[in-house]
């Protein structure tokens, strides 16, 4: 990971996010994961957040996210999910 430096002070914050489609149905498989992987990259990368890791399973995504420390987690957890979301 790398180390981040805002004005004061330098952190290195990752987030390890979990989540998963209404009811775990196993529905992220095949081209509905590869595709997901893109559109969760895409996000990142606008966000200017560090993606280190993705992991699709059929009913749950991983997702190791390095961002500032302006950022909450749960900020990150909700616009990934909401622009999937729009996208798939």
């Amino acid at each position: 990971m790398q180390v981040l430096s805002s004005s004061h002070a330098k952190h290195c914050l990752g987030y390890h996010i979990i989540f998963c489609p209404k009811y775990r149905h196993q529905v992220l498989e095949g081209a509905i994961a590869i595709e997901l992987k893109r559109i969760i990259g895409e996000v990142c990368k606008t966000y200017e957040w560090l993606l280190h890791s993705i992991e699709v399973m059929p009913d749950h995504v991983h997702l190791f996210v390095q961002a500032d420390h302006n950022t909450a987690p749960i900020e990150i957890a909700k616009t990934i999910k909401s622009i999937s979301a729009v996208y798939l």
